[in-house]
């Protein structure tokens, strides 16, 4: 692994739906920390000199305009000598792939951000939340100039991977019951596979959405989170039943019932994710306590959080601590409630969760933790109006007043349909490490409802990207008719009042905390660590330093405890 040093090019702009037209061809023209491409009109496709061998170092990565500067690509060099040309943007938020971090090892690029990762030789996402590909270009080396053949500009910023067609002679079918990310992912996944068979996809909930948006940005057009439109799985011959709910999955039979109709199939996939969770305590069922989970959730707070109103959240985790940032963000008078004594405590610890309590505060969020709710309080209520919150009752006696409330008090397995599975404690669905269930062949769980082998027990992990992973996972086990484990490395992020987070591997049992940085300018990377072994990392401010250390930990390569002397974040880069 090299962190790539990137030529920046302040200019930098992307084409939001690029339409072919007349190309360009770009001759070297720089001698300054840029490399500018002057161009003249050529047939559509074209070679384009970029640069000369020995202006690229090896291991790292470069940006490059092309086309009159109208487009840009990435070009890396791998420490053989080898070049690779892609798209300059990772699929998901249109990071800058130069910014992250280059894998020889599996021929990938990950993005700084998030820990989408694409093969450099196809285009192809292999892991993370990028659901398109990006474009690759063929790349040779003639007289010692490096020469990249273009398609005409506009270069389009990403593409779909290849998929195989439906075959109706085949008559296996996989049906997937869940339509969130992990499901979304795993139908996908199948046809880039060559599964050629039926698909069946239930989605109770609608078409899948970019799920994380509904909790951190309350301003977004639904219509504009959708993951893919519904003639995108017309395309792959992907059956998709809206609005429907499945009553039973009986592994014995291998069928799924949704209402009358009872489908037979030969995998299917459950992807149900997590019901919220309403704590049993007086008052939570009242018509304006809301739960954040999905479209119609969002909706609802939508509806009510017009500014000056009064709003109570029970819980200061990530869901809760991310609604609190959203509303404050719209002017609403805003309170967190939270047994910890700082936000995010549970899991990233009271040292550095304590850093953003400063924060919270100064954006006029009032955060009262180690309390505990004793009552939601609320009106009578009649036939005609429905009784609502008025505030919430704390163990001591004090009453916070609300307008309405929002639970951030996690999720249930909703696992509930599938029969003849013995589930574990939390109702989740024990799986081997192929995420395949041993008490039910051709059943696979994954997302939230999945708790996987792990050492002498089990983990199950509540994240999007992790399940979207995982959905990604089964189906190429399916596919290939493999037995592969899932041995990703967990990696999920937050953004409280524009403060990025990211945290990479899974740590709920650590005796150490290894901080390089500023907490107070919540600039810095922490180490989690048990006895030797890092089992954790999460940064603010230091991308890529997330994505570096995800990769380190997947080859098994990150530093033990004893090496992270000083400076040792910025050697995570170089590794």
């Amino acid at each position: 692994l090299r962190r790539v040093a990137a030529v920046r090019f302040p200019w930098r702009q992307h084409a939001s739906t690029p339409v072919r037209a007349t190309a360009a061809v770009g001759a070297v023209a720089a001698s300054t920390s840029y490399i500018m491409l002057q161009s003249r009109c050529e047939e559509l496709e074209h070679d384009v000199t970029v640069g000369t061998v020995d202006q690229f170092a090896a291991g790292e990565m470069y940006e490059i305009r092309v086309h009159n500067k109208e487009d840009v690509i990435m070009l890396c060099r791998f420490k053989n000598g080898d070049f690779y040309c892609t798209g300059a943007s990772c699929s998901h938020y249109s990071a800058s792939l130069a910014d992250g971090v280059l894998n020889e090892t599996n021929f990938t690029v990950t993005c700084p951000w998030h820990d989408a990762a694409f093969d450099l030789r196809t285009g192809k996402p292999v892991r993370g939340p990028g659901l398109d590909g990006i474009p690759v270009y063929s790349v040779r080396v003639e007289d010692g100039k490096v020469v990249v053949t273009l398609p005409g500009a506009p270069l389009d910023d990403f593409c779909h991977p290849k998929t195989s067609a439906r075959d109706p002679q085949n008559a296996k079918r996989v049906v997937i019951v869940g339509g969130g990310a992990s499901g979304m992912a795993a139908a996908e996944t199948l046809r880039q596979e060559g599964f050629t068979g039926a698909i069946t996809m239930v989605c109770p909930e609608g078409y899948p959405v970019d799920r994380p948006v509904l909790s951190k940005n309350l301003n977004t057009n639904i219509d504009e989170i959708y993951l893919r439109p519904p003639e995108f799985f017309d395309d792959l011959e992907i059956e998709v039943l809206l609005k429907k709910k499945v009553s039973q999955i009986d592994p014995t039979a291998k069928t799924v019932t949704i209402g009358g109709e009872v489908i037979k199939y030969d995998d299917v996939i459950v992807a149900t994710g997590g019901k919220p969770i309403r704590p049993p305590f007086p008052g939570v069922n009242l018509k304006n306590v809301i739960t954040i989970r999905n479209v119609p959730d969002n909706l609802m707070l939508k509806e009510v959080a017009k500014p000056g109103k009064k709003v109570v959240i029970v819980g200061a985790s990530f869901i809760g601590m991310e609604v609190a940032s959203s509303l404050a963000r719209k002017n609403l008078d805003v309170t967190v409630i939270a047994m910890e004594d700082v936000p995010f405590e549970r899991v990233l610890g009271k040292q550095i969760g304590g850093c953003f309590l400063p924060l919270v505060e100064k954006k006029n969020v009032k955060f009262i933790g180690g309390a505990k709710v004793a009552q939601i309080k609320g009106t009578a209520g009649t036939s005609s109006d429905p009784a609502r919150a008025t505030g919430v009752e704390l163990g001591d006696g004090r009453v916070v007043s609300a307008d309405f409330v929002v639970l951030g008090t996690g999720v249930l397995p909703e696992t509930s349909i599938v029969e003849g599975v013995e589930k574990l404690r939390d109702r989740s669905i024990p799986v081997a490490e192929c995420l395949s269930c041993p008490q039910a062949p051709g059943l696979w769980a994954v997302g939230d409802i999945a708790s996987v082998v792990h050492g002498e027990g089990h983990r199950r992990i509540e994240h999007w990207c992790v399940a979207m992973n995982m959905g990604r996972h089964a189906a190429r086990n399916i596919a290939r008719n493999t037995q592969e484990p899932f041995r990703d490395v967990p990696f999920f992020w937050t953004a409280i009042f524009g403060k990025q987070l990211r945290y990479v591997g899974h740590a709920t049992d650590y005796d150490d905390t290894i901080i390089e940085g500023d907490l107070s300018k919540m600039v810095f990377v922490a180490a989690y660590c048990k006895g030797d072994q890092v089992k954790a990392v999460v940064t603010m401010g230091r991308d890529p330093v997330a994505a570096a250390a995800a990769e380190l930990m997947r080859g098994d390569k990150f530093p033990r405890k004893q090496d992270l002397t000083s400076g040792w974040s910025s050697r995570l880069l170089n590794n």
